[in-house]
């Protein structure tokens, strides 16, 4: 490629900070495609660019010349949004890292009339946008879906009926693991609930450690997935059962309920086409995180990682705080689902649910590597402090609930992972680890209903089913599985583990 001066004109300069900015948003985006990170991204990619030109345009007021401050621009920009891993490496730290920066972009600008200089940044430019796209290229074969034959189950008849609440609590442990593992009695929480009628499990057991599986698994009436090697194909159509199109979603919605979805921040809880009243999470996603993480702004106030796991949470909360009521209080009947990321990591939320995000409480694991016992204590009480939150909910949502004679589950989809076994393949777990993991809270109510002796999660809407139809319902028999870090899946003896 050989370029003139007069083919470097404003456009060409243009598409130099436009490259510069576009390369780490678009990375981030080809990584999780599925979620709306596209739109995060082209949105970040213009801003940037806007205020990359604008930069440009003071500079060269200020007798800059155009196409050398422009290269410093994008290699500045480049590096600042590419540069995070710098921040905990570099001796020096962000300031290091800045200088750097800084000291490259001046280099370029005294470069800036060498050929063979202008020559290797039009070839980076381009490069940098060749990346992203050989990447999502590369991953464009999703492989093929094993799960979809498992995803139909026939619907028995139900008429419409009281409304019907389901209530996710994304890793929110049993009694039994929070007292072993955290040293927290839960039972005050439990008794009260008890005292109102709810039926609290005391040996209900996840089918999955992780919350795709295991949920879709609890909504759909039926293992889903086995022992199998799951594609990314295949999680396409977990989503897509995550997302409201599951079997006890058809169930209701063809009975004459109303699907109503609160999405949590997450995007395998994204609103799919059979929900009807979708209640969107908060803007910004997931995203704008991820990027800060890659960038300088790593570590910095206000880029704790896990964001917008914490602001969806709080939003989920209060939604079932403030909302929940007027859809059971309505004549309509309801079907609600409602997906809160507490107490799962990271722990921005206090035992009020006021939400004060800071570096030591981020991540979305408990136990983080290298952390000290002093550390990992601070993590355990943020987790706690999220079940106090949770339970202050949890306990307006139950009297609601019997007020409007609803129908209503509350559950974890798996326990806690303060015993570190998110750090490992999932072979190498102990029976403890497996114990904490597979060891969720549940809680359910719901006039004439037996959410007595569940066994494990398969079966709590297989009780919502029988509990609104004529045609019975049978429990399954607990099966559990681990999946490895290739998401190849093994069926386990869970009882070995659990007669500890």
């Amino acid at each position: 490629m050989v370029l003139d001066t007069e083919s470097e004109g404003f456009l060409w300069q243009t598409f130099l900070i436009f490259a510069a900015c576009a390369f780490t948003p678009l990375m981030v985006w080809v990584g999780n495609p599925e979620s709306p990170a596209f739109l995060t991204s082209a949105l970040v990619i213009i801003v940037l660019t806007a205020l990359g030109l604008a930069f440009r345009t003071i500079l060269v007021r200020f007798g800059a010349d155009p196409l050398g401050i422009t290269y410093s621009m994008a290699i500045f920009l480049f590096f600042f949004l590419s540069a995070g891993a710098l921040v905990t490496s570099a001796a020096g730290g962000r300031w290091a890292a800045f200088g750097i920066a800084l000291l490259v972009s001046g280099i370029a600008y005294r470069l800036r009339a060498m050929g063979i200089f202008r020559v290797l940044v039009a070839w980076a430019a381009f490069f940098l946008l060749a990346v992203p796209l050989l990447s999502y290229i590369q991953r464009s074969d999703p492989g093929e879906a094993s799960v979809e034959a498992n995803a139909a189950m026939q619907i028995p008849s139900i008429e419409a009926g009281p409304d019907v609440v389901v209530v996710v609590l994304d890793g929110y442990a049993s009694d039994e693991v929070l007292r072993e593992f955290h040293h927290f009695d839960n039972s005050g929480f439990t008794d009260h609930l008890e005292g109102m009628g709810f039926t609290v499990a005391t040996n209900i057991k996840s089918n999955f450690p992780v919350t795709t599986l295991s949920v879709v698994n609890t909504l759909n009436l039926d293992y889903v997935v086995e022992e199998q090697h799951l594609t990314r194909s295949d999680f396409e159509v977990l989503y897509e059962i995550l997302g409201g199109n599951n079997t006890l979603a058809r169930i209701l919605t063809d009975s004459g309920y109303s699907q109503t979805y609160v999405e949590s921040g997450w995007l395998g809880t994204r609103c799919r086409s059979l929900v009807d009243d979708c209640v969107a999470v908060p803007w910004p996603d997931e995203t704008i995180y991820d990027m800060s993480l890659r960038s300088l702004l790593r570590g910095l106030p206000g880029f704790e990682v896990g964001q917008s796991f914490g602001r969806g949470a709080r939003h989920s909360l209060e939604w079932l705080e403030n909302d929940l009521d007027r859809y059971l209080a309505n004549d309509v009947s309801d079907y609600v689902y409602v997906h809160v990321l507490a107490p799962h990591p990271p722990f921005f939320l206090t035992s009020s649910c006021e939400m004060i995000p800071t570096t030591e409480l981020s991540g979305f694991i408990s136990n983080v590597p290298g952390l000290s016992e002093d550390q990992m204590d601070i993590r355990s009480e943020g987790y706690l402090d999220q079940v106090r939150c949770v339970n202050r909910v949890l306990a307006s949502v139950a009297e609601a609930a019997v007020a409007n004679n609803a129908i209503v589950v509350m559950f974890g989809d798996h326990g806690s992972d303060i015993g570190g076994q998110l750090q490992l393949d999932s072979s190498e777990w102990t029976d403890a680890q497996i114990r904490e993991r597979f060891g969720p809270f549940f809680a359910g109510y719901g006039p004439g209903c037996d959410f007595e002796d569940l066994g494990s999660l398969v079966n709590v809407s297989r009780r919502i089913v029988a509990c609104l139809s004529s045609d019975e319902v049978a429990d399954l028999p607990l099966r559990a599985f681990l999946p490895s870090k290739e998401w190849d899946l093994t069926e386990i003896d869970l009882a070995v583990s659990v007669d500890d």
